[in-house]
């Protein structure tokens, strides 16, 4: 192992970068292993057998931070890393998303090829005081579109959530509805854009009836001026309106489409309990088969052991048949011997 105590070392290309750490596949167990300046932007320790996340809440400006490839079962120890932009803990043993409260700058995070299947910790990062982006989670344990929905629905800025990369996927995924969740941050993210454009519209209305009526108080002789204005106001106003009824239109869609879904959500629910208790009748009729089967097989059982007797039975008496017969054959074979003696003799 290379001397754990400097703050640079060199990539994989041999340059060094004043500010980034990069100790890859180096056999690290322990972060506390290196010294790490708080000056640090990036470090990254992908490929190692790190078990925790420790000995880094100290490094302040750190911005990138990659520990893909270790073997951690628990995000921790980052609450103190509030200017971290990406996080990459792909390739762990992590088994529920937790400990990114105070992250409020992270925009990427990426969790896949890990074995998540709660997703809880997401739900502290609603609202507009987190920015997260892109969230990666193909290749994981998910199969709840309600506990998936639950805890991204409330993610402000998410305009990419990856639940499925080169045919590596999540259980959610081979449910109906799931691509409508993949979707949902584009939906927000498009709509944020048009009410953005909508209140930049509605503050230039706003400038220009401010102008046009400064203009009718210091220009009042001007009537052809001041009707032109008014025609271009009521222009604006005309496009306000089209672009209000357009976004009126927008939300209706997305609504109904959500309705539309939560609806197909609830019957597959329903579907889906209904078919559970199928399947445990089912279960219940398999047991009594089984019992039933037992039962059979231990009368079959005995019934073998009885053949098998009597087998051995007939098998003792022939032989006693055959010795019986051989007896007689014995005998026979002496009297006649005795009988042709006894005419030799009377010749």
């Amino acid at each position: 192992m290379e001397a754990p105590g400097e703050a640079e070392v060199e990539n994989e290309d041999g340059d060094s970068n004043c500010g980034d750490l990069c100790f890859m596949d180096k056999g690290l167990r322990s972060i506390s292993e290196l010294s790490l300046d708080s000056a640090l932007h990036a470090i990254n320790l992908h490929c190692n057998n790190i078990s925790k996340i420790t000995s880094i809440d100290h490094v302040w400006n750190l911005q990138h931070l990659d520990l893909s490839s270790n073997q951690i079962s628990q995000i921790e120890g980052l609450n103190t890393l509030t200017k971290l932009c990406t996080l990459n803990l792909s390739c762990n043993l992590i088994t529920r998303i937790e400990g990114l409260e105070a992250l409020s700058n992270l925009t990427r995070l990426n969790l896949s090829y890990n074995h998540i299947n709660d997703l809880s910790g997401l739900m502290p990062l609603h609202g507009i005081k987190h920015k997260l982006r892109y969230i990666d989670l193909h290749s994981n344990c998910i199969d709840s579109i309600h506990h998936l929905l639950q805890c991204t629905v409330g993610l402000h800025f998410l305009t990419n959530l990856i639940l499925e990369k080169n045919g590596e996927d999540n259980p959610v995924c081979h449910l109906p509805g799931s691509s409508l969740v993949q979707n949902h941050g584009r939906v927000e993210a498009q709509l944020e854009s048009l009410y953005r454009e909508n209140e930049c519209l509605r503050k230039a209305s706003e400038r220009d009836s401010d102008t046009i009526r400064i203009k009718c108080k210091i220009i009042d002789d001007q009537t052809e001026t001041i009707g032109k204005l008014k025609e271009c106001l009521q222009e604006r106003e005309e496009q306000i309106k089209i672009l209000h009824e357009k976004i009126t239109e927008i939300q209706k869609c997305t609504q109904e489409q959500l309705e539309e879904k939560s609806s197909q959500l609830d019957e597959i629910v329903e579907k889906l309990e209904r078919h559970n208790e199928r399947k445990e009748k089912l279960k219940q009729q398999l047991k009594v088969k089984e019992l039933e089967l037992d039962e059979i097989r231990k009368a079959y059982s005995t019934l073998n052991q009885k053949w098998h007797d009597k087998g051995e039975l007939l098998c003792h008496l022939e032989m006693q048949v055959k010795e019986v017969k051989e007896n007689f054959e014995n005998k026979e074979r002496k009297l006649k011997a005795e009988r042709d003696k006894s005419i030799e003799l009377q010749k």
